[in-house]
């Protein structure tokens, strides 16, 4: 693996959110191997904002959130999955892939980044962050709808906006849609939260480029599934934000 790499902040450039340091930006990249490659570890007091992560795998969406059955990349907390197949693919146009992505990842934690399924060290990886201090009103998830459909409640004493929303699934039904507080927000074949890089040809949803304002007030639960929630909707998502200042 290459060493880190650090890009300078000039003069004029202002980011009253990095902790105390010169150099708050950090940059890795190498080869992606079948065991985990350990990247960094965030230092205490600080969080890690990772702003992007690329991989040359081209891995699909999960089965029953099983994302070791597909030939992808899995970037990983503290062992726990942070992002893995389609998200983490060299397709993926979610923010997370395209350089404006605020995946945070808490004080004491190290981040290490797999393949999967593709034999031995044939594929590379690129990851970029910046060092916040600790306490940032960031927030994201990752995970598969079937796993448990709700996926956030809002804390008490502040708004959360939702900026990105990116769902795919790979089993029936074949879309899912958000429903916030039991009403249906967005209906999934809007398209507004398919990365359709992966999927076909056209734009890429506004909410899966991170594009979204959808607003939260506190106490109210964010939930992906299909029509009927009994149903096991098989969807992976990506979802990401932050609070608001009341």
């Amino acid at each position: 693996m290459t060493l880190p790499g650090a890009s300078w902040a000039s003069p004029e450039l202002t980011l009253p959110e990095t902790s105390l340091g010169s150099s708050p930006y950090q940059s890795f990249s190498g080869e992606l191997c079948d065991t985990p490659t350990d990247v960094f570890t965030v230092p205490e007091g600080q969080e890690f904002l990772v702003t992007m992560v690329v991989t040359t795998t081209d891995g699909g969406a999960s089965h029953h959130g099983d994302w070791d059955d597909n030939h992808g990349a899995m970037l990983l907390n503290d062992g726990a999955v942070l992002l893995a197949g389609i998200a983490i693919g060299q397709k993926s146009t979610i923010p997370v892939a395209s350089g404006f992505g605020k995946l945070p990842v808490r004080a004491g934690s190290t981040l290490s980044i797999k393949s999967l399924n593709t034999g031995g060290c044939s594929h590379h990886f690129y990851l970029q962050g910046r060092l916040i201090k600790e306490g940032s009103p960031y927030r994201s998830f990752y995970g598969n709808s079937a796993s448990g459909m709700d996926i956030l409640t809002v804390e008490s004493g502040k708004p959360f906006i939702v900026r990105t929303i990116a769902l795919s699934s790979r089993e029936w039904p074949n879309h899912c849609h958000v429903w916030v507080d039991g009403v249906r927000t967005l209906h999934g074949n809007t398209w507004a939260t398919t990365d359709r890089s992966h999927w076909g040809s056209g734009r890429p949803g506004g909410f899966a480029i991170g594009m979204g304002a959808l607003v939260l007030n506190e106490g109210s639960t964010l939930r992906v599934g299909s029509e009927t929630p009994e149903l096991e909707s098989q969807c992976d998502y990506y979802i990401a934000g932050e609070y608001m200042n009341p």
